[in-house]
C-alpha cells in the first residue's frame, strides 16, 4: 500500500495531570487525516459526569500544592469509594519493599550454585520464572533521560536466567538485520539498536516464541524435535531455544524452519496487563467485544510515549506537526493500518523523584474512564487491536506558561486501531 495512496486518518485525545484535557474531533494541517484540538471541560460539568459514574477504584491522590510537588488542576473528578484514599506515597513504598524482598531471594547464598546446563532437566528450571516487570508496576519505568536502555523496560529474570543466557552461541538464533525486518515497529522504537535487539530477544522474544533468524523457528523445532523434549517443556517456548543452542550435536540436524508463525504469542507487563484487562471490562459493560493485544502496536504506543518524554511534546503536537508526517505514515504502514486513535496522559511534576513516585502508580484506565473523550475512544466499537505504553520519564526543559514550575514529565499511551497485519495479526 503505497504512501501517495493511502487515506489515513487520526483521532486522540490527551488527558494533563496537571490539567485534564480532553479533545475533540477537528481538521489537522495534513490532508485526508482527522486530528483533534483541545476542549477543555469546566469543573461543574465534570465534577457532574463524575457523581453520575458508578464508583470504582479510587485513582491515586496525588500531594498538594503546599508539598510543592504537583501541578494538579483536575477538570474531572474521580469519585471516591467513602473512605480517604492515601494510596500514592504508602503504595509506593511498599512495591519498592516488595521489589527489594524479590531481588534479594533471587540472588543465590554463598552455599547455593547455579545449576546450568544442556540437559532437559537444567533448562527446565527456567520454566515458571517472570520478570520484575510481570510483578511489579513500579518496573515498568523507563527513564529516557538515564540507564542501559532508553527505549523500554527492563525485563530481568534473575541470575539463573542469565547465567543460561551466557552460555548459549545466539548467532545460531539471532540475526540482527533480520529481526529488524521482520519487526519493524519493534525496531522503530529500539532506533534500530542491535545490540538491544539481541537482549530483547534474549528476555522477551524467545518467550514469545519470535522468529529471530532464517534459520530457526520455534515452532517447527517444537513440531520436529523429540518427544521427550516436548514432554519437558510444554509450551514454554523459551526452553525450546536453549536446548536447541546448548545442544547442536544432537539437534542441529532437525527441522527447524517452515511456514509457521514468527511470533507465537505477547508478553506484557503488569501495567500494560492491568491496562487490557480494564479497558475490556469497560467494553465488556457496554456489551462491545474485547480488544486484542498486540505486540508491533505496543512497540509503536511505546514510542509516542518515548518521543514525547524525550523532546517535551505535549498532548499529540509530534502527531500534528507537520516536520512528522513521514514518520507517522511510515508508522502506520508498519502494521498496516489507515486509522490510528490514541489516548495519553501526560503529568509534568516539579521534579523527577516525584515522577518515579507518581508516573507509576498512576492508574492510567481510571483517568482515561472519567473522562469522555477518552472512555469514548476505548468504548468504540471500530477499534479491534489495542498497543499500550509503559511509564516513561524525562527530564521538562521546555518553557510552559501553564507549567512554568514543572521539572520532569511522565506519560503514557494506548493506541487503538479497526485492522493491522503484524507477525500474530495476519
Amino acid at each position: 500500500m503505497g504512501k501517495k495512496t493511502k487515506q489515513l486518518t487520526l483521532a486522540f485525545a490527551t488527558l494533563l495531570t496537571a490539567g485534564l484535557l480532553g479533545c475533540a474531533p477537528a481538521q489537522s494541517q495534513t490532508p485526508h487525516r482527522e486530528s483533534s484540538s483541545q476542549a477543555t471541560d469546566s469543573d461543574n460539568s465534570s465534577q457532574s459526569k463524575a457523581s453520575r459514574a458508578k464508583e470504582e477504584s479510587p485513582a491515586e491522590e496525588a500531594l498538594d500544592e503546599t508539598g510543592g510537588e504537583s501541578q494538579e488542576q483536575e477538570d474531572a473528578e474521580i469519585p471516591s469509594s467513602g473512605t480517604p484514599y492515601h494510596g500514592t506515597d504508602r503504595e509506593w513504598e511498599e512495591r519498592v519493599r516488595e521489589l527489594q524482598r524479590a531481588m534479594q531471594e533471587s540472588v543465590p547464598t554463598e552455599e547455593e550454585t547455579l545449576q546450568v546446563g544442556p540437559g532437559l532437566q537444567d533448562i527446565a528450571q527456567l520454566i515458571g520464572l517472570k520478570a520484575t516487570v510481570e510483578l511489579y508496576r513500579s518496573a515498568c519505568v523507563v527513564d529516557v533521560d538515564e540507564g542501559e536502555n532508553p527505549y523500554d523496560v527492563t525485563w530481568d529474570y534473575g541470575e539463573l536466567y542469565d547465567a543460561f543466557v551466557q552460555e548459549v552461541d545466539w548467532s545460531l538464533l539471532f540475526d540482527g538485520d533480520y529481526y529488524i525486518e521482520t519487526f519493524p515497529g519493534l525496531a522503530h522504537l529500539y532506533h534500530k539498536d542491535k545490540d538491544l535487539l539481541l537482549r530483547h530477544f534474549q528476555t522477551v522474544g524467545i518467550h514469545e516464541g519470535r522468529q529471530g533468524c532464517q534459520d530457526f523457528n520455534v515452532a517447527a523445532y517444537q513440531k520436529n524435535c523429540g518427544a521427550e523434549v516436548r514432554e519437558a517443556f510444554g509450551d514454554n517456548y523459551e526452553c525450546y531455544y536453549f536446548y536447541y543452542a546448548m545442544n547442536q550435536k544432537t539437534q542441529k540436524e532437525i527441522v527447524s524452519t517452515g511456514s509457521e508463525k514468527k511470533q507465537l504469542t505477547t508478553k506484557l507487563t503488569h501495567m500494560q496487563q492491568t491496562e487490557l484487562d480494564n479497558l475490556n471490562e469497560y467494553r465488556a459493560e457496554v456489551g462491545v467485544f474485547p480488544l486484542e493485544y498486540d505486540a508491533e502496536l505496543s512497540a509503536l504506543a511505546c514510542y509516542r510515549a518515548y518521543i514525547d518524554a524525550l523532546e517535551d511534546w505535549d498532548a499529540h503536537d509530534w502527531l500534528q506537526a507537520p516536520e512528522k508526517q513521514d514518520e507517522i505514515t511510515e508508522m502506520m504502514d508498519m502494521v498496516l493500518t489507515e486509522h490510528w486513535g490514541e489516548n495519553t496522559v501526560h503529568g509534568y511534576p516539579r521534579n523527577r523523584d516525584y515522577s518515579f513516585k507518581q508516573g507509576p502508580a498512576t492508574a492510567w484506565y481510571i483517568k482515561y474512564r472519567y473522562s469522555e473523550d477518552h472512555y469514548n475512544a476505548i468504548i468504540a466499537e471500530k477499534y479491534c487491536y489495542l498497543g499500550s505504553a509503559n511509564c516513561y520519564i524525562s527530564d521538562y526543559k521546555k518553557e510552559n506558561a501553564e507549567y512554568p514550575n514543572a521539572e520532569a514529565v511522565y506519560v503514557h499511551f494506548d493506541v487503538f486501531v479497526p485492522e493491522l497485519t503484524t507477525p500474530t495479526h495476519d
